[in-house]
């Protein structure tokens, strides 16, 4: 997408109907992983950008993770007019780990996130389907449900609500199984955009069963395209992508009474593939819906891969960068998250501040 053609769509943005609520911007600190920055680096640049909320990661944002330093954070966003949420890693038990272990761990994170003054915590099942432990997907389903049971009295005095990204992990009718049982009232979504489709799912579709459910989101873009095993999915800046971002916005401002619109920026990375002309990609999905599915076919079928230009040495396996890679990914990141933020605000009409 080029600057003209960016700034044409946003004129030809359509208005929005008067009756949705208006959308909370900001970004997961993530976004800016080659950065090094912490939760005050972040929080003077969310500011210096005029953004509603930050996410931080509290293990690595505010590290040392001490009393002192929770409040230190806290006042400074307080200062900033910054709303703060957290994000804790994933939710099973590796192997050799014990329940109890994990029902500490996430209640540890739970005092965190009330000592920051934020209400929401992010959490994931696994880092993605092929990495879960072992076992059939109802036992995971069950073992989400026990630890999540396991804080409810901690959360409900500390008044942290729980969300479970959609981390292409578990599908968005099964993360609303782990929901329902264990207590919508303290545990709902985090709906990543950009995870949705490494599960062929389409976002909207999401949206449209979770929405009484959404807590807060992971915004990004992909290209979906087909592929001679499905099809191919890459992430890429915001707006210049597959995904329908429009309407999944109209939808989100008419469906969810406090939106939250979390950046999660992560480009750089390459293509992979969702093989769903292959059998064992549906061996453990009993629960996919064809109708959604059909839906996601859809997209992936007005999809083709990226012609931007991208720094390609932010993966699995590529080790660390050597120091013009490290450099340019510096910059690559910053500028792709500030275009992303351009993009909500002047094409989707998110963000409570505007730039001044």
């Amino acid at each position: 997408m080029t600057r003209r053609s960016f700034l044409s769509a946003a004129v030809a943005a359509p208005a929005l109907p008067s009756e949705t609520h208006p959308v909370r911007l900001g970004y997961d600190t993530y976004s800016l992983r080659s950065l090094g920055w912490r939760a005050l680096e972040h929080l003077d640049y969310a500011a210096s950008k005029n953004l509603d909320i930050l996410h931080l990661d509290v293990i690595h944002d505010c590290e040392p993770v001490s009393t002192a330093r929770l409040a230190a954070i806290r006042q400074r966003a307080a200062e900033l007019g910054v709303l703060l949420e957290t994000g804790m890693s994933g939710l099973l038990p590796q192997p050799g780990a014990l329940v109890p272990d994990r029902v500490k761990f996430l209640a540890e994170g739970i005092a965190w996130t009330a000592a920051l003054g934020a209400n929401v915590m992010r959490t994931y099942i696994g880092l993605d389907r092929a990495r879960l432990p072992g076992g059939p997907i109802d036992r995971h389903i069950e073992t989400a449900v026990e630890i999540l049971r396991g804080v409810r009295a901690q959360a409900a005095d500390a008044g942290v609500r729980i969300a479970i990204e959609n981390h292409k992990d578990l599908l968005a009718r099964e993360i609303l199984e782990i929901i329902q049982q264990a207590g919508p009232e303290l545990v709902g979504l985090c709906l990543d955009t950009g995870n949705a489709p490494y599960l062929a799912e389409d976002p909207v579709d999401i949206l449209e069963l979770l929405a009484p459910h959404v807590l807060t989101t992971h915004i990004r873009d992909a290209v979906i395209y087909p592929h001679r095993r499905g099809a191919a999915v890459q992430w890429v800046p915001l707006g210049e992508g597959t995904l329908d971002l429009r309407r999944f916005t109209a939808r989100f401002r008419e469906l969810c009474k406090e939106p939250r619109f979390c950046l999660e920026n992560i480009t750089g990375r390459p293509a992979q593939v969702v093989p769903y002309l292959e059998e064992d990609f549906w061996k453990d999905k009993r629960r996919a819906s064809a109708a959604e599915f059909a839906s996601f076919l859809r997209m992936a079928g007005r999809g083709q891969p990226y012609e931007g230009r991208l720094v390609m040495f932010d993966a699995e396996g590529y080790g660390a960068p050597p120091p013009q890679y490290a450099e340019a990914l510096k910059h690559q990141q910053r500028e792709h998250l500030e275009r992303g933020l351009e993009y909500s605000r002047k094409v989707l009409g998110a963000g409570f501040k505007r730039p001044g």
